[in-house]
């Protein structure tokens, strides 16, 4: 059998035992499968050669050292603890280990193998353990200095099985990221989204890999949407990547004024639907009330309304709220109040609002029908630096697929 030296990894959900006692059969087979398929996703993402799973443990081969510690740095992203998240993740223990193996068909075995399963015993929670030869490897790719500041030193250890002493090391895998943020999550996943027909204006994958807030405005409706369950799925993805959720309510600038009640109802709607997915919506702002002269920063948000509005002819106006609908539609909304006219503007000035003293760029989730109106915040100075755009692709723009969502005024009369 012809022997080769490559990168033998081995993965273990830490406390999976103790997961299944607690949430039970039926949701910890859901996570386990979950986990699997992630591993062999990262694993085709980063070219490594996923050989099998042993229950929730990973088992992957890689040829070069930037393609395994993409795949243990991703790997742990997603297994960390993510502020938008309200469920705690399994930790991951990661071993890397540079060695002799034997590939066998779709299998592998030799020493590089053994040792590398031995490894996962002094690997931590969270953790990502490297033997000192891989360790070397990084000295040769890196150079000497990074990969000291990158790998902190067990010391000796004895492994199981294993004749002799070995220097183990741990890869600081936080270090890593910061370092080199194309080896982030964030990097497959924006390709992913644009392969998905989300525009991204103004963010870039590196501006995805310092996680921020993500600014979701939505009219109050009836019912959340598919629309708004869309929304949620992008926004799980992004929160996966670290980000936090701040969701405003655009509950004013329409030709009704919304009931509490309502507003409330639809509230509890989308915080339902974001449960399901297991995100955090820890700040839901309401916009009404930041219109209000008590609010601490109302003097803000009013200079922001009235520096937008003054850059906005009335042909702009009519086209943002358009949105490029079917003509009869569009005879409909021309014949509302003034202040319906309004609202893309008031949500504008008040996401800038929220978007000030950020202290990396904020991401908007809107469809793509709105590009203009989001757009228009480029025009405000230093906003270009502290926002972007991600939108949704509209599916088909005609009469039948193409709806104009209104708040009735029987829904109304009767606090909807």
């Amino acid at each position: 059998m012809p022997t080769k030296i490559e990168i033998t990894c081995f993965t273990d959900l830490k406390g999976s035992t103790a997961f299944t006692e607690e949430k039970g059969h039926h949701r910890a087979i859901r996570v386990l499968e979950e986990h699997l398929r992630i591993g062999q996703s990262l694993a085709a993402l980063n070219a490594g050669k996923y050989v099998k799973n042993i229950g929730d443990a990973h088992m992957v081969r890689f040829d070069y050292v930037e393609d395994a510690l993409a795949f243990a740095l991703q790997l742990q992203q997603l297994c960390s603890n993510q502020p938008g998240f309200d469920e705690s993740p399994i930790p991951v223990r990661i071993s890397l280990y540079l060695g002799a193996v034997e590939p066998v068909n779709e299998d592998v075995f030799g020493s590089g193998v053994n040792q590398a399963a031995r490894l996962q015993s002094v690997t931590e929670p969270s953790q990502v353990t490297v033997n000192k030869d891989l360790f070397e490897a990084m000295q040769k790719v890196f150079g000497k200095p990074e990969a000291e500041e990158l790998c902190t030193s067990l010391g000796p250890h004895e492994l199981k099985g294993i004749p002799g002493q070995q220097e183990l090391f741990r890869f600081e895998w936080r270090k890593y990221l910061a370092t080199q943020p194309k080896a982030s999550i964030t990097t497959p996943l924006y390709e992913h989204l644009r392969l998905a027909n989300i525009e991204l204006s103004n963010l870039t994958a590196s501006d995805l890999s310092r996680p921020g807030q993500v600014i979701w405005p939505i009219v109050p409706r009836d019912l959340a949407t598919a629309i708004h369950r869309g929304q949620i799925e992008l926004i799980r993805l992004l929160v996966l990547a670290g980000w936090e959720v701040t969701v405003l309510i655009a509950d004013c600038g329409g030709e009704i004024e919304y009931d509490n009640g309502y507003v409330g109802d639809f509230e509890q709607s989308i915080k339902s639907h974001a449960a399901l997915r297991k995100i955090r919506l820890p700040k839901i702002v309401r916009m009404r009330d930041l219109y209000e002269p008590g609010y601490k920063e109302y003097k803000h948000v009013q200079s922001l309304f009235r520096r937008i509005t003054s850059q906005m002819t009335v042909d702009v106006l009519i086209r943002l709220n358009g949105k490029g609908y079917a003509e009869d539609v569009k005879e409909k909304i021309e014949g509302k109040p003034t202040l319906t006219y309004l609202q893309p503007p008031l949500t504008l000035a008040a996401v800038i609002h929220l978007v000030t003293n950020a202290q990396t760029k904020c991401a908007v989730v809107a469809g793509f029908d709105e590009k203009e109106q989001w757009e228009q915040a480029y025009n405000m100075g230093s906003v270009r630096a502290q926002v972007g755009i991600l939108m949704i692709p509209v599916v088909k723009m005609d009469p039948v697929h193409q709806i104009y969502q209104q708040k009735t005024l029987a829904n109304m009369a009767f606090g909807g």
